[in-house]
């Protein structure tokens, strides 16, 4: 299976179909729309779609202010980019105990996306943050399940096709 029909595609077809059948879920991404699986979402949900640019740390904190207003914030997001969110999944998602959900793209070593892309130190960095579940699901529908709890979740997915991480 290539990385353009792997996870973030089968993510990105998976979000939109939860997507129709509940109006509060959106989408938000730090400008990586399509490297993500999100662009068929931000066609077929343009008032749900979020691209934030460059700033993973407002990503966190716009979906955590979604939370509060009742709608399921996705925040899909290259794992390698995410720990420049780390004070504000602490703070706004955990301790605010705001229901986010992290759908991390490219996780733990993805070679070819070149020394800046590696994903090694989400697990690590995760594993300290209270009121959340870390998943590694199988499929991106499995994964996507995290979206009906009431608690902040971080579903992992590596570059391709699906792989079991066990943590």
């Amino acid at each position: 299976m290539s990385s353009h029909k792997g996870f973030s595609a089968e993510f990105g077809k998976a979000l939109c179909e939860f997507a129709e059948q509940d109006d509060k879920i959106c989408a938000i991404t730090a400008a990586m729309t399509s490297g993500t699986g999100l662009s068929n979402f931000a066609k077929q949900h343009k008032n749900r779609f979020f691209d934030v640019g460059i700033a993973e740390e407002h990503a966190v904190t716009f979906g955590c202010g979604l939370a509060s207003k009742g709608f399921r914030p996705v925040f899909a997001v290259y794992s390698t980019f995410l720990q420049r969110s780390y004070d504000q999944l602490i703070h706004d998602a955990a301790l605010g105990n705001n229901h986010l959900v992290l759908a991390i793209d490219r996780a733990g070593i993805v070679g070819s996306d070149g020394e800046t892309h590696q994903g090694v130190f989400d697990v690590s960095m995760l594993n300290t943050i209270p009121n959340s579940t870390i998943y590694s699901p199988p499929s991106s529908t499995i994964g996507f399940l995290p979206i009906l709890g009431s608690r902040s979740s971080y579903n992992f997915s590596v570059k391709g096709s699906a792989m079991n991480i066990t943590i």
